[in-house]
């Protein structure tokens, strides 16, 4: 089952539900070695520039400084967008919309929707961390899902606060840039709803069944994506997808498709933009950058010098 590697690597749905906005930044070096690839691709149109940002939307103290085409990016720009809008993000009556959303209703739980066996194993590793199972009952399975591999990461010191889009939306404040959403938090947060039970039930399964190993895969995705290596997060994000096309149309391809039009339409002004997405978005047959491709444009992957930490 495939989405064990997108929800442990990506976490391109929920994993900025609680976004800490009060961290300190690791320190940027200065000392320059090589120029290697970023996650960052640049398209020039007529009257500006677009760019698109692959974020992964948790991070460690240890992933910092950022590849500096991040903030080449941003500064050339005078306008930006998230997947959903970072300020809807930060107000508190949002949390409980989404935990509304993704949760049952009092008279339904979560035993009634997943097989014994699914329930068994999310009871056994709710033990296993210390968690009791009653606290997760109501949640549905995709929020569930996504919040016990947002755990994992956190695990790691990966963290939300760390994100690129909880850094960027604070600079966007600081420098009095706009930000918007290209979706809504009810669209997310509502997804998976349009999987029956039994394919909710395998998608939490398939994530329990591989859980510990979502440190390493998270890991893995990170050190591809400092480095800019497509290929390899192509690998990591998309290649087993192949086996559920159902679920790469829902949470990828139907997502990249109501995306492309947006950005075009930044083209019609004449401010530099810059767009922030989950880099699963931007990998790969069918990513945004290969629409925009098949659409006449020229994404140009962006490079960033190399740099080491200063003691």
């Amino acid at each position: 089952m495939t989405l064990r590697r997108y929800i442990s690597t990506c976490f391109l749905l929920l994993c900025t539900l609680v976004p800490a906005v009060n961290s300190k930044e690791p320190a940027a070096s200065t000392e320059p070695l090589s120029v290697q690839r970023a996650c960052v691709w640049k398209i020039q149109g007529s009257s500006n520039t677009v760019y698109i940002a692959g974020s992964v939307h948790l991070l460690r103290q240890e992933d910092y400084p950022l590849p500096s085409a991040y903030d080449i990016a941003y500064q050339d720009s005078a306008r930006l967008y998230f997947e959903i809008d970072m300020a809807e993000m930060n107000d508190p009556k949002t949390i409980k919309r989404m935990q509304k959303l993704g949760s049952y209703s009092a008279r339904d739980s979560l035993r009634r929707h997943v097989s014994p066996g699914t329930f068994r194993l999310l009871a056994a590793h709710l033990t296993s961390r210390g968690l009791p199972t009653l606290l997760f009952e109501q949640m549905k399975p995709g929020l569930l899902a996504i919040n016990l591999s947002s755990m994992e990461a956190m695990r790691m010191g990966a963290r939300a606060d760390l994100g690129l889009e909880v850094k960027y939306h604070q600079l966007a404040i600081k420098d009095g840039k706009p930000s918007s959403g290209l979706e809504t938090v009810e669209f997310q947060v509502t997804l998976f709803d349009k999987l029956n039970d039994r394919e909710q039930d395998r998608m939490l399964r398939a994530t329990l069944e591989k859980i510990d190993d979502m440190q390493k895969i998270l890991a893995g995705l990170i050190d591809a994506w400092k480095v800019g290596d497509i290929q390899k997060m192509d690998t990591l994000l998309n290649e087993e997808f192949k086996e559920d096309p159902k679920l790469k149309s829902l949470l990828i391809d139907k997502r990249n498709q109501s995306w492309v039009p947006k950005i075009e339409e930044a083209f019609l002004g004449s401010e530099n933009v810059l767009f922030i997405v989950g880099t699963g978005h931007l990998v790969g047959k069918g990513s945004v950058i290969d629409l925009l491709q098949k659409r006449g444009y020229f994404p140009q992957q962006m490079n960033s010098p190399v740099v080491k930490a200063v003691k």
